[in-house]
């Protein structure tokens, strides 16, 4: 039996309608969405900036989840907020002491689809009228114990979220977190060599036969190199006049 683009015959005799059309379209998405994970992976393995990291976290998730605007809120070390990242640049914060579907997320571990953000009892002004936000959908951005932050797509291309969306941007969550977590070690790294090194530098130059106006100059570049400061003071104690 002659099959046609619209229709194929199962086992039984009966037709079952396929629309190929559909279907090529879902496998288009598809490869996107595989292209734009692989780029994900290959930028953690690479020494790139955290702000190219993010970038290309925003740009996979705009493509790969069909939505109008990729979002990524990140924790600050001691700070009880998430910055929000869009892909215009940072864009404002979201506190982590009030509700919200974000922070839902964060807490939880657990990524989530929300078709209707106005009508959710966690709803919040970041999403809602900061982001313009009708429908959201978020996963957590996490490597073991460490909680980065989340990210999420907001309002769909295609009028709402589904849970193969959910899916695939608790991926994204996953490669964003790797990627982050990589590079930051990687900079941690990069900082305890230099202080290591900083150190002996400092420990020649105090068994050195440098004069006392050479040792402090160098050694206070030295400081200054390690804590990263432009300016660094020394103040020394004056025996006779009691005073700094």
């Amino acid at each position: 039996m002659r099959l046609d683009d619209r229709a194929r015959t199962s086992g039984d005799g009966s037709h079952n309608e396929v629309d190929v059309g559909q279907d090529y379209s879902n496998v288009d998405r598809r490869f996107a969405q595989l292209d734009a994970l692989y780029r994900l992976a290959s930028v953690g393995s690479s020494e790139e900036h955290e702000d190219l990291v993010i970038k290309e976290t925003l740009r996979v998730t705009r493509e790969g989840i069909g939505c109008v605007a990729p979002v990524l809120f990140l924790v600050e070390d001691g700070r009880e907020e998430m910055r929000v990242v869009t892909s215009s640049g940072s864009d404002g914060s979201l506190p982590l002491s009030e509700p919200s579907i974000v922070r839902r997320v964060y807490q939880s571990g657990r990524g989530e689809a929300v078709n209707d953000v106005v009508a959710d009892p966690e709803s919040s002004p970041v999403l809602v009228d900061d982001l313009g936000a009708q429908q959201v959908v978020a996963a957590p951005v996490g490597v073991g114990d460490k909680r980065m932050g989340v990210v999420a797509g907001v309002n769909s291309l295609r009028g709402s979220f589904t849970d193969d969306d959910l899916r695939l941007i608790a991926v994204l969550g996953d490669r964003a977190a790797c990627a982050l977590d990589n590079l930051r070690l990687r900079a941690t790294l990069r900082r305890q060599e230099q202080e290591i090194e900083g150190l002996h530098r400092l420990s020649r130059l105090l068994t050195s036969a440098e004069s006392p106006d050479d040792v402090i100059g160098e050694s206070m570049r030295i400081v200054a190199d390690l804590i990263e400061a432009d300016k660094v003071a020394l103040l020394l104690y004056d025996e006779e006049r009691d005073e700094l």
